[in-house]
């Protein structure tokens, strides 16, 4: 499966916030960012973003995914689409 991944002046996908719309799944804890992408990508192909949550590691799968809030604790990436601040 092919994935359309946004990335941010940073160069990477993530931006800071949790990710809403639609539900999520926690698929269990990482390292970085970039390892809960593959975390996601791997174990739920069909959703359609990630978010990690700082400090503790802990990865979820986002399924309907149509944004982001402004929550410093969380990291999220939209795999398609335009994340919503």
């Amino acid at each position: 499966m092919m994935y359309k991944v946004l990335f941010s002046e940073t160069n990477t996908c993530y931006v800071t916030g949790d990710g809403f719309g639609g539900t999520e799944k926690k698929l269990g804890t990482v390292d970085t960012p970039e390892q809960c992408t593959t975390l996601v990508k791997t174990q739920e192909p069909t959703a359609n973003g990630a978010t990690f949550t700082k400090g503790e590691g802990t990865c979820a799968a986002e399924f309907g995914m149509t944004g982001s809030n402004s929550n410093a604790d969380y990291l999220s990436c939209l795999f398609e689409g335009k994340v919503t601040p």
